[in-house]
């Protein structure tokens, strides 16, 4: 070894930048020198590890510390066998195997039991689908007969469409029903939404009619009113002029004799005399 101070794995590790156990490596190959101190430190040659780390191939060498050695096949350590062992460790070894094939075996059945729930949950998952998909193609069947036999208005043909869509559901409809009573069911549905959608037009027809017969009436109404008014301001007019030239007033367009409220009563006396009520 070296007067220099020798180094220690760490620092070995560092400056070769490899890890711990690529030293060991080296150290059991022969090419790296290492002493194992008492407390079981191994201590390195600085100026060999300076010359690797220059980049010289380290030349291979026997290592004279038997405890780097790299053990051979028969001098590792073994397991006791039984009759090495005192008889409370043979007990404790007993017991022990007997736990370790108590836990092979529950792991065993832990295993073939989450396999049958995994089967089991498959088969049901299967079985649902196989069911839904019967039951979307027994409704759909369903529902192209309803449309087929019942009358339906054009007018109201997507909304009957869309309330039998909503309606028939294999919750509403359960397959274990008659296929007369589910036909009925469908049926009955349609002609009642369609009796609804008939009585909504009919409502709403009655509705816009007797609005056009109170517009109506009211223009009569406006119209009457307006020709009152006229035939009023053609007898002030001739009231007027009949006062200012003070002519005998006819009894029969007096005021006291015609009737203000029956504009038609005043316009015949008017054209009786021969005025123009336009």
């Amino acid at each position: 070894m070296s007067t220099t101070a020798p180094m220690r794995i760490g620092d070995v590790c560092e400056l070769l930048s490899v890890t711990r156990d690529t030293i060991y490596d080296y150290v059991r190959k022969g090419y790296l020198r290492a002493k194992r101190t008492p407390s079981g430190q191994l201590l390195f040659d600085r100026e060999q590890v300076e010359a690797i780390r220059q980049g010289e191939k380290p030349s291979r060498i026997r290592s004279t510390d038997p405890s780097l050695a790299t053990p051979k096949l028969d001098e590792r350590p073994r397991a006791p066998t039984w009759k090495e062992l005192a008889p409370w460790q043979v007990e404790v070894e007993a017991e022990r195997a007997a736990l370790d094939i108590d836990d092979r075996e529950f792991e065993h059945d832990e295993r073939d039991w989450i396999r049958d729930q995994k089967r089991q949950l498959r088969a049901q998952d299967e079985r649902r689908r196989g069911q839904e998909e019967a039951d979307y193609q027994r409704i759909a069947k369903l529902k192209q007969l309803v449309l087929a036999i019942v009358w339906i208005p054009l007018e109201h043909r997507a909304a009957v469409v869309a309330e039998v869509e909503r309606f028939a559901t294999p919750t509403q409809i359960p397959a274990w029903l008659p296929a007369w009573q589910q036909q009925h069911l469908v049926t009955s549905k349609a002609n009642a939404v369609i009796a609804e959608l008939l009585e909504q037009a009919r409502r709403r027809k009655e509705t816009e009619r007797q609005a056009a017969v109170d517009r109506q009436a009211k223009e009569r109404q406006a119209a009457t009113e307006r020709q009152a008014k006229q035939l009023e301001e053609a007898y002030n007019r001739i009231k007027g002029s009949t006062e200012s030239s003070k002519p005998t007033v006819p009894a029969d367009i007096t005021p006291k004799t015609a009737d203000r409220s029956s504009p038609r009563t005043v316009a015949d006396a008017l054209r009786r005399r021969g005025v123009s009520t336009a």
